[in-house]
């Protein structure tokens, strides 16, 4: 039997016309989401010049061994995610150009969201070497605040 959601577990988002569930992520008002974001750019640098760009925000190199260690946390979230059995590379290269979008992923004791796209998957079953693009990353659940689309556009507005 199925019964209904509780009204407080879901958010309505009038822009997107979604009802988005809350889950452990607090949704702040736009006024508080205005506060945040006002604070978290103080000290961070600019990457207006990646906005109408290709070029990317960052890069960076995650060595991974596969052969029972444990992997660095986003190395081994996106080896999981790409549904590859230990020593088989060819399954994965299956994957390659799908972007993936991965939610509530414990990387290093922090909840995360991000959208990676394989495009590369080489080498050796026990020496694989897989190239990913992470096209957004953001805290997830209790560990990073939720916003509609329609907020975001209001504190967008203001900043």
């Amino acid at each position: 039997m199925l019964y209904p959601p509780l009204r407080e577990q879901w958010v309505y988002d009038a822009r997107t016309k979604q009802n988005l569930r809350k889950g452990m992520t607090p949704f702040p008002t736009p006024e508080q989401g205005l506060r945040l974001f006002t604070e978290a750019r103080v000290n961070a640098p600019s990457i207006a010049v990646y906005a109408d760009s290709a070029n990317p925000a960052a890069t960076a190199t995650v060595r991974a061994d596969v052969s029972g260690r444990q992997l660095p946390g986003i190395g081994r979230s996106c080896l999981r995610e790409l549904g590859r059995e230990l020593g088989n590379v060819a399954k994965a290269t299956d994957r390659i150009d799908e972007v993936l979008e991965i939610s509530n992923e414990d990387v290093d004791g922090r909840l995360v969201f991000y959208n990676v796209q394989f495009i590369e998957v080489a080498g050796t079953d026990t020496a694989p070497v897989v190239r990913a693009v992470i096209e957004s990353f953001a805290p997830d659940g209790a560990d990073g605040p939720g916003f509609t689309r329609g907020d975001l556009d209001l504190v967008a507005e203001q900043l």
